[in-house]
């Protein structure tokens, strides 16, 4: 499958996580994250969960988060961080992130150094930009490590168009963790 773009219809459930790995990073899981943080712990994974505040977050008292507080605006000190919190715990098995340009290329760029070799990354990318395709196809890519792509679109509504709820988002990107396509769209891309 590889090349190919698969469209994610958001039935509502959640996939079956069984082959997702026991222990994942989540990058900016704090908002609109919270609930794919929430699904992934509830079946027992370890999740490191990397924001500026993971540890005053709604979601870092839930059994199996980790919280690590690192700033991704500075992409060395963010990795440094996440990487003294990932070797005291099983090895990071996927990383879902979510983190805004100018930063987004850096921070993984950064984990791709740190995560262990098989460990793949799932980016996110938002459709404000208008061109959220051409984005993932320049940016720069950890050598030999598997890369997801997720594309957050909109939804139409009675009254035009609306954002995807962080329900939707979420859901979307446990499939991403689920399904190995190389590219999901979540929602509906601005042609």
């Amino acid at each position: 499958m590889q090349g190919s773009v698969r469209t994610t219809a958001d039935d509502g459930t959640h996939p079956d996580l069984r082959s997702v790995p026991s222990s994942i990073l989540v990058v900016g899981g704090t908002g609109m994250l919270a609930p794919a943080v929430a699904a992934l712990s509830g079946t027992g994974r370890t999740v490191l969960l990397a924001s500026r505040h993971a540890s005053r977050s709604r979601v870092a008292d839930i059994r199996g988060v980790v919280p690590v507080d690192a700033d991704w605006t500075d992409a060395t000190t963010f990795a440094r961080a996440v990487g003294e919190t990932a070797r005291s715990s099983e090895p990071v098995g996927a990383a879902l992130v979510w983190v805004h340009l100018p930063h987004r290329n850096p921070v993984v760029q950064a984990l791709g150094a740190i995560l262990p070799p098989a460990a793949y990354i799932v980016r996110l990318w938002g459709s404000g930009s208008g061109r959220p395709r051409e984005d993932a196809a320049a940016a720069p890519r950890p050598d030999a490590r598997e890369m997801r792509d997720v594309f957050l679109g909109s939804m139409p509504d009675g009254h035009g168009r609306r954002w995807l709820t962080h329900d939707e988002i979420s859901r979307g990107s446990l499939r991403a963790l689920t399904e190995d396509a190389p590219q999901q769209v979540i929602g509906e891309l601005p042609s």
